[in-house]
């Protein structure tokens, strides 16, 4: 937001909060547990009294209310990142109609909306579309900006093919109003929120394999996903034009 970068979470890169994975021993780094403020133009940072939130929830800045709005196991959390503060809005474990979901080997989830997932902005509408990995469901969250208590989530009927389940990130297209996502296994994925609709193209003029976690972001200025793939594809940085 403007020339601050904000960390919502504790990062784990010492490994601390993975114990079935090894120490990075060579680049040793971690944040406290709290909401972070890096900025730009002072080169310093500013940690908050405000706790980050956990179970990493899939997030995206509201240009509407100027707030950062976050979604995932814990429910619809808001933070309001001139006050630095954070609220519970809606509890999604008492929130009605979200099914039970599975995960890839079909175990129950105990919270229908999961964690690691990706929240997207889409202006068109002023809407936000919350992406399930393990079920591969589409949620499309509707802001109350003056209440936010008020908002509604909604699991959506899609059509087309989405992408195969597993971590994956999401970005929205202004030139061609969808949100793309991946590559996985060289095939790009767009879903259109007006729509409801998924379609997916092999990536053109070359092989650039999977994306690596939520690794992408769209470049207005170009009319490109940038993206970075996954160790096995090389961890090489590309760009992507879904469309002119």
């Amino acid at each position: 937001m403007g020339d601050e970068m904000i960390l919502l979470a504790g990062v784990e890169g010492n490994g601390n909060y993975c114990s079935n994975l090894p120490n990075y021993t060579g680049q040793d780094f971690a944040t406290h547990a709290r909401v972070a403020h890096y900025n730009f133009v002072t080169k310093t940072w500013q940690f908050t009294n405000t706790s980050g939130t956990t179970q990493w929830p899939g997030t995206a800045y509201d240009p509407v209310s100027n707030k950062i709005i976050m979604l995932g196991q814990v429910g619809l959390e808001i933070y309001d990142p001139v006050a630095k503060t954070k609220t519970l809005a809606i509890d999604v474990s008492t929130y009605a109609g979200l099914a039970q979901l599975k995960d890839e080997q079909g175990n129950p989830i105990n919270n229908s909306l999961a964690y690691n997932n990706n929240l997207v902005y889409f202006p068109p509408n002023q809407k936000m579309y919350y992406f399930e990995r393990y079920s591969q469901r589409v949620f499309e969250l509707n802001l109350s900006r003056s209440n936010f208590s008020q908002s509604t989530i909604t699991r959506l009927d899609t059509t087309g093919t989405p992408p195969p389940t597993g971590e994956m990130g999401f970005a929205y297209d202004s030139k061609n109003q969808i949100i793309g996502g991946g590559p996985r296994a060289n095939a790009f994925y767009a879903y259109n929120p007006l729509t409801k609709a998924w379609s997916s193209n092999v990536v053109r003029g070359g092989a650039p394999g999977s994306l690596a976690f939520h690794a992408i972001d769209y470049d207005p200025v170009n009319n490109v996903f940038i993206f970075v793939t996954d160790s096995v594809s090389g961890r090489k940085t590309w760009a992507y034009r879904y469309a002119r």
